[in-house]
């Protein structure tokens, strides 16, 4: 199957699939509302598939995706409305045009003349039949992809073009398993690709940066580290990260620094920093760097910023 979990927006768009795109657009709205009184059930769901579609089209962007299969879900039910009503009806309309051998019987309650479509039900029954079986079809393969993150992103990258995002969501998914040496291949595909899109570098040479941490490639990890920092300053994890990567080599104050950075940076709900798992990191960061009253002054205002939080109280103590 060709649906994949993400899209990015592709890097060109030919000037023939919108200009087509429109056309069909425009020729499929003037057939509905020329056949609106001999087939209302056409207009019926075409503009229900176009109302639906409306306002997941991307007018108001709101992230870097260029679409997503789920938003069609619903506008799908009226292109179905359309095939309901209007297969039986295409099918009555062949029957009555077909030669009959011999003259059918008159049955009450039709007129002198009128035949009735003997194998539009066996048809339409047969075309439901297939329908399902189609479906039963895709979802058992889609359903294979889906088993894990991994074999979903695999997927995903093959049947995308230049998918820097899924690139880095494997990348992780990799590391999550880890699977060191295929994530740093993912991540390193997803730099060469090198769209405009800064958050996906940041996250991709934040990753990236991750890996030579841990396998103690202090300064691969401090380049990749800092190229993260330059696309997105507050980032404190990556600053944390980066002051390990110091204090591993024995740069306390370089490493200082960058626990510094996070200390001082405000402490909001629902934020990164709103992680009492890295603040703790940090304070003890700090007490090694020879830098105790600043990880107690930061502990304090941890606590006095979210109070409700016990967390916070223990890094604290």
């Amino acid at each position: 199957g060709q649906m994949g979990v993400f899209y990015l927006f592709p890097h060109s768009i030919p000037l023939w699939e919108p200009a087509g795109a429109a056309l069909l657009l425009a020729a499929v709205t003037a057939l509905v509302l020329w056949q609106w009184r001999r087939q209302p059930w056409l207009a019926v769901g075409w503009f229900w598939f176009i109302g639906i579609l409306v306002p997941m089209v991307g007018l108001v962007q709101t992230g870097l995706q260029s679409r997503a299969d789920h938003h069609t879900y619903l506008p799908y039910i009226g292109l179905g409305l359309m095939v309901a009503w209007g297969l039986p009806a295409m099918l009555g309309a062949l029957q009555q045009r077909a030669p009959a051998a011999t003259p059918p019987p008159h049955s009450p309650g039709s007129e002198p003349g009128e035949q009735a479509p003997a194998f539009a039900p066996a048809l339409t029954a047969l075309a439901g039949a297939a329908a399902l079986v189609a479906c039963w079809l895709g979802a058992h393969a889609q359903l294979g992809y889906w088993k894990d993150s991994v074999t979903l992103l695999q997927h995903t990258v093959q049947i995308t073009d230049q998918n820097q995002a899924a690139k880095n969501m494997l990348g992780m998914a990799l590391l999550q398993d880890g699977r060191r040496e295929e994530a740093f291949a993912q991540f390193q595909e997803a730099l060469r690709i090198s769209p405009n899109y800064p958050m996906l570098r940041w996250g991709t040479y934040d990753a990236l940066g991750t890996v030579y941490l841990q396998q103690h490639r202090l300064d691969d990890a401090i380049a990749s580290l800092t190229e993260a920092l330059k696309l997105k300053p507050e980032a404190p994890a990556t600053h944390y990260n980066l002051g390990a990567a110091y204090g591993s080599r024995g740069e306390l104050d370089k490493a200082a620094a960058q626990f510094e950075q996070v200390a001082n940076m405000p402490l909001s709900p629902d934020s990164d920093l709103d992680d009492p798992g890295l603040q703790s990191r940090v304070a003890r960061a700090l007490v090694r760097c020879g830098k105790a009253e600043l990880a107690l002054k930061h502990c304090h205002d941890l606590v006095a910023a979210r109070p409700e939080n016990p967390a916070y109280r223990s890094v604290l103590a």
